[in-house]
């Protein structure tokens, strides 16, 4: 079996994803060879070539409507937003309404953040996609944008020293949507064993370490992606 995880998570600890399949392999009596990304051109070449996948809630639907690829399990590492404002404006989320708004299009968190404005009857003047979260930092702490949104698992990775320019003034908290690992449909046979095996994870002492600092509690039974897709159609 071979697996591929998400660039934006390998980024922060290639090592432990090493690691974590090695635990997985072990539990579920499965040679698991682990295949990493550098960027996401390569990830989606991947898709192609692998049998496992770790992927964000918007490249899990893709992976099911146009590949076919069984939802396996989600996890307690929530998908959330942060809220940025350049130093020196006020730390509110009202400073978004009438703002342009820097983020990445298509990338999940940005679609979060604007449901999370939109519910608070927060309508920014428009938004303006770069290229990656870095960028839209960048343009943050250059005084190129009021108003930025990131993913935060990449803000919390960031050094103080990157943060300054930048006030924080609001994180999501849905816990509703993760990354989720699919299954090729090619080994649809294997879907309940697979499940199970990363539900075992939990509580096993060769896990605990490597989940831990993936920052991962536990694993849940992915069924149904139902709940991504209203999200996105809403």
């Amino acid at each position: 079996m071979r697996a591929t995880v998400c660039p934006h998570d390998t980024a922060r600890g290639l090592p432990l994803w090493i690691e974590f399949f090695v635990v997985l392999g072990a539990v579920s009596g499965r040679a698991i060879g682990f295949q990493p990304a550098a960027d996401f051109p390569e990830f989606y070449r991947l898709w192609n070539q692998v049998d496992l996948i770790y992927a964000n809630p918007l490249d899990a639907l893709r992976l099911a409507d146009e590949r076919g690829f069984l939802p396996l399990v989600s996890n307690d590492r929530y998908d959330e937003a942060v809220f940025l404002v350049r130093d020196g404006l006020p730390a509110s989320l009202e400073v978004f309404d009438g703002a342009e708004v820097g983020m990445v299009e298509g990338q999940f968190a940005s679609l979060l953040a604007k449901r999370v404005l939109a519910e608070r009857g927060i309508r920014p003047r428009g938004y303006r996609s770069f290229g990656s979260w870095a960028e839209v930092l960048d343009a943050l702490r250059r005084g190129e944008l009021a108003c930025g949104v990131l993913y935060r698992d990449f803000y919390e990775a960031l050094s103080p020293v990157s943060r300054e320019g930048t006030t924080l003034v609001f994180r999501s908290d849905e816990r509703r949507f993760s990354h989720i690992f699919l299954l090729s449909p090619g080994l649809q046979d294997e879907l309940e064993a697979m499940r199970e095996s990363f539900l075992k994870l939990t509580g096993q002492p060769m896990a605990e370490p490597v989940l831990k600092d993936l920052g991962i509690g536990r694993f849940f039974p992915a069924m149904d992606l139902a709940p991504i897709r209203d999200l996105v159609e809403s």
